[in-house]
């Protein structure tokens, strides 16, 4: 530790930032009046007993109470991570409130496309879209990228159902034409990146080395398929 003198005045410092009397930190850690003053005179140390609960009485980290310093460069990165939880929060309640804006104008409105109950599922698969791009990545921890891909190719479909399935059954039959076409743009643009990141996932060698061949055989067969 530093000395007394140091760690005292360090002590008296942070207990002033905080608004708080010798005999308010007193209470806080249950200790007299007098051991603080001890403290902040230079007269003896706290037990160490006593480390944790001062640190969290004075919002300070251990680190910096023993070294009576504050470590900017910690203190920085924490705001820095709270700047960046508030920034997030926000961006997920602006868009939240747009979306939520878009389903009540399909619900109020009458549109000419169709009858009532699609104009709200189009609205809500639309959201849901466009959530894939602004919520997902935001939302999701570890492999942003993959999960945003899925949720937006499966939100795709759904919009697309939503937009056939007024139709009857000749428009499930263009759906499922659409279907097919809209999986074999995606594998012609993502399906190596989807096996690549595979290959990685599960280190299965045969799977690295016949990339080529599988993309090139699901390729010719949604093909088929479209054709």
């Amino acid at each position: 530790m530093e000395s007394k003198q140091v760690f005292g005045g360090y002590i008296k410092e942070k207990r002033q930032a905080k608004g708080l009397s010798q005999r308010d930190l007193a209470q806080k850690l249950y200790v007299t009046e007098s051991a603080v003053s001890k403290w902040e005179r230079g007269v003896s140390y706290p037990d160490i007993t006593q480390i944790t609960p001062l640190c969290e009485a004075l919002d300070v980290s251990e680190q910096e109470l023993v070294t009576a310093s504050d470590d900017e460069r910690q203190r920085r990165m924490e705001r820095e991570v709270e700047t960046h939880h508030k920034v997030r929060l926000a961006w997920l309640i602006v868009w939240s409130v747009i979306y939520l804006f878009v389903i009540m104008g399909a619900a109020t409105t009458k549109s000419p496309l169709g009858p009532f109950p699609y104009d709200i599922a189009r609205a809500v698969a639309g959201c849901l879209l466009l959530a894939s791009f602004t919520h997902v990545p935001v939302l999701v921890k570890s492999e942003r990228g993959m999960v945003a891909f899925c949720s937006a190719y499966l939100c795709a479909n759904l919009l697309m159902l939503v937009e056939y399935g007024r139709y009857g059954w000749v428009g499930l039959q263009n759906f499922s034409l659409s279907f097919v076409g809209l999986l074999f743009g995606v594998c012609i643009v993502a399906l190596p990146f989807v096996l690549a990141w595979a290959a990685r996932r599960s280190d299965a060698d045969a799977l690295a080395r016949h990339k080529g061949l599988i993309y090139l055989s699901a390729v010719s067969i949604l093909l088929m398929f479209w054709v």
